[in-house]
């Protein structure tokens, strides 16, 4: 299953990350492992953020633990800032997702003018 590495920035990954081989190191958008990127989620951004890290999966990385992201919460995420490269990766996940788990989500997140919900349905109709 695509999931997305969601790394925590704590002292002790910024200092293995400087030990690493070549093509590794940390950068303003977040991390890179022996040439792979990661993104760094702050969860204090919002309710749906901490939730996303809370309901994630911890693995072991090269001696670092990650939280990998949910794809269902990677979708919404995505749709939170709705930018066209977020639209292209959304389409190509869709498929992958739990549609009922996906709508549960976006139910508990929403706000009053069910902007993520529209957003989704955006997103459903250009993928047909």
């Amino acid at each position: 299953m695509l999931k997305a590495l969601t790394l925590y920035a704590t002292d002790r990954i910024v200092r293995t990350t400087s030990s690493l081989n070549r093509g590794s190191g940390v950068h303003p958008e977040g991390l890179t492992l022996k040439g792979i990127g990661h993104h760094i989620l702050p969860n204090y951004i919002s309710p749906l953020f901490h939730q996303a890290i809370v309901e994630a999966d911890s693995v072991l990385f090269e001696d670092i633990y990650a939280k990998v992201v949910k794809l269902e919460f990677l979708i919404v995420l995505l749709l939170t800032a709705f930018r066209p490269k977020d639209r292209i990766r959304m389409q190509s996940l869709l498929n992958k997702a739990d549609k009922e788990l996906l709508l549960d989500i976006i139910c508990r997140f929403d706000d009053e003018q069910k902007s993520l919900y529209e957003r989704y349905q955006k997103v459903l109709a250009d993928t047909q």
